[in-house]
């Protein structure tokens, strides 16, 4: 008599404001999980936030799958919860809440000036990408074309709009938080009980494979 094979986990991964999906081209394999690695989504002309959601939405063809997102896609995984039965959230480099914001991005909200802000380091990153002079820069250069390729400024700046103003939703379902100690968006210390990762960056993801390999199926296999 023939076995049945268990049934494996599906995981959504979607990417953060700028990325392409292959930040996640260091998720660890295994035969208990299949991922699916989602393709950026971009906001349609004068779209609102909960539209642009539902568009996200359609992707999910599983029910009560794992979600995992990396920054901005980490507040797009909360807000899916409104749409579809997803069974645990796993958040990296992200917020659970404005609560977590950075004091600067507080005020940002107030006095409106992150478009401006936002504006010179999309011309100071294409710049680099560009006409990279040393090798730090060319390195950089190579990243940010790899891993960072998505930076149409109407894109850019509503999204932003959207993470500054954002109000989550309520959530019942675990929410499991991997964040660096270093990520220089999202504070680490305005995180509360969130896994860390030792000297990570907002780039964890990609910086601190490693960890990923070792750790994170842990958390996807109950």
């Amino acid at each position: 008599m023939n076995s049945l094979k268990p049934q494996k986990q599906t995981v959504y991964c979607i990417p953060g404001l700028s990325a392409s999906k292959s930040i996640f081209e260091y998720l660890p394999h295994s035969d208990s999980v299949e991922y699916v690695l989602l393709d950026q989504k971009f906001p349609l002309a004068g779209e609102s936030f909960d539209s642009y959601i539902e568009r996200w939405s359609k992707e999910i063809k599983i029910e009560n799958a794992i979600v995992i997102g990396v920054s901005f896609g980490g507040i797009i995984a909360q807000e899916l919860v409104k749409h579809k039965a997803i069974s645990k959230i796993i958040l990296i480099s992200s917020v659970r809440s404005p609560r977590d914001y950075s004091s600067i991005m507080k005020v940002f909200k107030y006095i409106r000036i992150y478009k401006l802000l936002l504006t010179r380091i999309l011309k100071k990153l294409y710049k680099i990408e560009q006409n990279p002079k040393t090798e730090h820069q060319r390195k950089m250069s190579a990243m940010l074309k790899k891993y960072l390729p998505y930076r149409d400024p109407y894109y850019v700046k509503w999204s932003a709009e959207k993470i500054i103003n954002w109000i989550p939703a309520e959530i019942s379902i675990p929410v499991l938080q991997i964040h660096g100690t270093k990520d220089e968006i999202f504070p680490f210390a305005k995180t509360k009980n969130a896994i860390s990762i030792k000297d990570g960056t907002h780039a964890v993801i990609v910086t601190k494979r490693k960890w990923f390999e070792e750790n994170l199926l842990n958390y996807l296999i109950d």
